[in-house]
């Protein structure tokens, strides 16, 4: 053999070596191609049309269409439009266009009405004279002026998928709602109206604003897009991050936009549209607080007569002093003869004879036990079973078994009324309805008018409540149509005393509420370039129907106690208008290790209330769920400014932190990685005291004083 020769056969093993080799390459890197591939094109977002009607009680003009996000993260809706289209024609017209800046959230609705429409408070309208025809169509469509979902009531409209609805013509409260409708959303999109809608009406109607709370399609986890999605469009040899709203279609946990439990772990991130602490939404979008999340019950309620007052509490001289009012809404004297009124744990079961009557707009007081729950007031009729302060529901039945009207229907906590000050819950009027509203969580409002003189309980104490008389929940919610007078004719064979005769104050009392708050914040929500305890902050919103102004208001901690409370300058808040108070503003800490934020009106009286447990995690928010309503969460996403927002969880949350759980260490604020190790690690477990890290540390170094003004969500 020749030197510098290779042989014949070891340049034939050489050669199949090679083969082999890149055939094995080649499956390797084909399966990585595969198991790395680029996400797939984002999908559309799924904004369906949710419920509607071309009619309603008010006549051929009183309609409403309610669009429905059944998608699982934000949509921007500005530049989107709402068209019609003719009786099963083709001619075509824009209803309505969003205004820009419209967010929908995951499972929130937006509601668009006609001029005429009284039902509920609308986020958008349109005039009259654009009324739908009842044999036309309707769709939503994007900017581009692609549909994005379409219903029709004739098979020859424009605007139809598959097979048509049926046509209606009743001037009654009814809709077409999608399915599986409420309380479950309108998930259903089969491309198919008839199908999707379930081949009919429903009644009454349950239109549902930006303000109802959210209602999540089953088994869809939300997520929160970046602002900048970059996607990779060649195979990587690493999984891409996930960076885009779409959820990518491999294996890896790690592709799923889901969010996690467990603290943020950069402290410095893009932040996002929907985490945005600067974004300030249109006051023309902002939530009333005369929101209408009605929900379907089975069987539907009457509301033939109502059940308009719970005092769950009792009164100050005996918190078993509990008392409940009917209410007669219509025209006509309405007889109970048969009827019962039951707790879900049968105590109590009150059940009405042919002679417990009540006239048009009367009322109907019932005691517990005697006579002297309310001492100024005769009882209607007494009864004996205690009322659960945890909460419980309560029906109103006819003498057949109908359903007349229920109060705190979906069980659970009360919706309104506080042991504090023993004051009663109240049913919400809604403005320029013949009806109160429906039961649900935001029907309910706190009894909370100051120096009351309606009724007094067994020791000469006024109450906190109206019983007996028209309810304070309806004088914040002023109407065009009903003025409450300070006397009422009770029944035809009663005579009232003349010092039961009931004093209002002149003007509405202003609802402003405690809305969401942040004790370890873990981005830089005041947005000074610095992750601190100055982005610690608390938000206040005007759940009222009025601009009110804040002059005098005050935050505060504990009372006689810790920092010294803050006092609002004159600040005027419209209806559902939030503001967003930092710590670099307010100087008012919230402690990790747990705390108490009160809101004080300028007479110095508390007007809202709560106390937070330890913080679990970074980021970790309070929230009202129902945004000025309770209850509250600890489970929330930071919004400030924006609509509050549950956190979901991939697993079930962790128990809420009680007293007698070891708070979580305070020191994550602001020390470095190696002190925290050494205090707060098992080797320092105990060691760290917040009256000389953290206190001290907030006592010592000066706040920043906000001086330019304030930032009004």
């Amino acid at each position: 053999m020749k030197p510098g020769i290779m042989p014949r056969w070891l340049a034939r093993t050489a050669l199949l070596s090679a083969m082999l080799l890149g055939i094995l390459s080649w499956r390797v890197i084909t399966s990585q191609a595969a198991l790395f591939r680029a996400p797939a094109a984002a999908s559309p977002p799924k904004i369906v049309i949710g419920e509607f009607r071309s009619r309603g009680p008010g006549g051929a003009t009183d309609e409403f269409i309610e669009i429905y996000n059944a998608d699982g993260g934000p949509v921007d809706l500005s530049g989107w439009s709402l068209k019609k289209s003719s009786g099963c024609g083709t001619t075509t017209s824009v209803l309505a266009t969003f205004p820009a800046g419209t967010i929908l959230q995951p499972g929130q609705h937006y509601l668009i009405a006609s001029e005429s429409f009284t039902q509920a408070i609308s986020d958008l309208t349109y005039p009259t004279s654009k009324a739908l025809a009842d044999n036309g169509g309707i769709a939503i469509l994007n900017p581009l002026e692609t549909p994005a979902d379409q219903a029709g009531m004739c098979a020859t409209t424009l605007f139809l998928e598959g097979t048509p609805l049926p046509t209606v013509s009743s001037n009654s409260d009814w809709s077409y709602e999608r399915l599986p409708r409420s309380p479950n959303g309108n998930c259903t999109d089969t491309n198919d109206n008839f199908n999707d809608f379930g081949g009919g009406t429903i009644s009454p109607s349950n239109p549902q604003n930006s303000a109802a709370p959210a209602i999540y399609c089953a088994g869809l986890e939300t997520f929160t897009p970046t602002a900048t999605p970059s996607p990779t469009p060649a195979p990587s040899d690493t999984p891409l991050p996930s960076d885009t709203p779409t959820p990518s279609d491999t294996p890896l946990p790690s592709d799923t936009p889901t969010p996690s439990d467990t603290p943020l772990p950069s402290d410095t991130p893009t932040p996002t549209p929907f985490l945005s602490p600067t974004r300030t939404p249109s006051p023309t979008r902002t939530p009333t607080p005369t929101r209408t999340y009605t929900p379907t019950i089975t069987p539907t309620p009457s509301l033939l007569v109502i059940i308009n007052e719970v005092a769950w509490a009792g009164t100050a001289a005996n918190s078993n002093n509990e008392w409940i009012e009917l209410y007669n809404p219509g025209s006509s004297t309405v007889c109970m003869g048969g009827w019962s009124l039951r707790a879900e744990d049968e105590s109590p079961h009150i059940t009405f004879t042919a002679s417990d009557c009540i006239p048009p707009g009367g009322y109907y007081l019932l005691e517990r036990t005697s006579d002297n729950t309310i001492s100024n007031i005769p009882a209607d009729k007494i009864y004996v079973g205690s009322l659960d302060n945890s909460g419980e529901r309560l029906w109103l039945f006819d003498g057949s078994g109908n359903l007349i009207d229920t109060a705190n229907y979906d069980g659970g906590l009360w919706p309104a009324g506080s042991t504090s000050g023993y004051r009663s819950m109240e049913r919400i009027q809604k403005p320029s309805a013949s009806l109160p509203m429906r039961d649900s969580d935001v029907a309910w409002m706190t009894f909370a008018m100051p120096n009351p003189t309606i009724g007094k309980d067994r020791n000469g104490n006024w109450v906190n409540g109206s019983p007996k008389s028209a309810n304070w929940a309806s004088m914040v919610t002023p109407t065009a149509t009903k003025s409450p007078t300070p006397t009422r004719t009770i029944t035809p064979t009663r005579t009232i005393t003349p010092t039961r005769t009931p004093t209002r104050p002149p003007t509405p009392i202003p609802l402003i509420v405690l809305s969401e708050f942040l004790p370890r914040p873990a981005h830089d929500w005041n947005g000074d370039g610095t992750v601190n305890v100055y982005d610690e902050y608390i938000e206040i919103l005007n759940a009222s129907p009025n601009v009110v102004d804040l002059r005098g208001w005050k935050l505060d901690d504990e009372a006689n106690s810790g920092a010294s409370p803050y006092t609002f300058p004159s600040i005027k808040l419209n209806p559902g208008q939030r503001l967003v108070l930092f710590r670099s503003q307010t100087n008012l800490p919230l402690p990790d290790s747990g705390g108490r934020i009160r809101l004080l009106t300028p007479a110095g009286l508390v007007f809202d209330d709560y106390i937070y447990q330890g913080v679990a995690e970074a980021d970790q928010a309070w929230c009202r769920i129902y945004e000025g309503r309770a209850p509250w969460s600890e489970h929330c996403y930071p919004t400030p400014g924006l609509s509050n927002a549950l956190a979901i969880f991939p697993s079930p949350p962790p128990a809420p932190l009680t007293f007698s759980t070891p708070a979580p260490c305070s020191l994550a604020d602001l020390l470095p990685s190696s002190l925290l190790e050494g205090e707060c690690q098992p080797a320092g477990t105990g060691i760290w005291n917040p009256v000389l890290w953290e206190e001290r540390f907030e006592k010592t170094i000066p706040a920043p004083l906000y001086k330019e003004g304030f930032t009004v969500y």
